[in-house]
């Protein structure tokens, strides 16, 4: 991947070696985060798109209440792309950017499919506390573990997800803002 390419990613993260790194990593752990993900520039922009955005209420009181808005992940393509690169497998299509405030959360349900494959996190929120609740986890049913994914601005989390279900811890009282990010599944 060359800059020219790709104008949206940190060129750090398109540096050859530094991908063979990314990808060793992910290997050896099962999980990899990437601060500063995006160019600042194109982060911002990015941004203030997802600030105009109608989100729709998702809520069933046994399952999850938050806001949901799903893209297609041509949007995101050169998102997208750099996980599968890093990866090397391809993703499904999916994208959802979910909003989240005091008393948002999902939940592990029986309905729920166990993941197959990986996934990422793309974060867009500002200074947000693990003690305010609403962060990711994945429980790994094989592994009988659960992997929080922390919040950090600009930052993409890729986790082989396989054989686990994700829900959002409740966000608590204590929550100032809301979380917003996107989910490539």
């Amino acid at each position: 991947m060359e800059k020219s390419k790709n104008k949206i990613i940190n060129d750090e993260y398109l540096n050859k070696e530094n991908i063979a790194s990314i990808r060793k990593h992910l290997k050896a752990n099962g999980i990899v985060m990437l601060n500063e993900f995006l160019d600042v520039s194109e982060f911002r922009k990015l941004k203030e798109v997802n600030r105009k955005l109608k989100f729709k209420k998702y809520y069933d009181p046994t399952i999850c209440n938050y806001s949901i808005f799903y893209k297609k992940t041509s949007n995101f393509k050169a998102i997208k792309k750099y996980i599968e690169l890093i990866c090397g497998k391809k993703l499904n299509d999916n994208c959802q950017i979910i909003k989240a405030k005091k008393g948002n959360y999902t939940l592990i349900e029986d309905g729920q499919k166990q993941s197959k494959s990986y996934e990422a996190i793309f974060d867009f929120t500002k200074n947000w506390a693990k003690t305010y609740g609403g962060l990711v986890n994945y429980r790994f049913f094989d592994k009988d573990e659960v992997v929080q994914i922390p919040s950090s601005e600009n930052s993409l989390v890729i986790i082989n997800a396989n054989k686990s279900k994700k829900y959002i811890k409740k966000i608590n009282h204590t929550a100032k803002g809301e979380r917003l990010f996107m989910s490539f599944y």
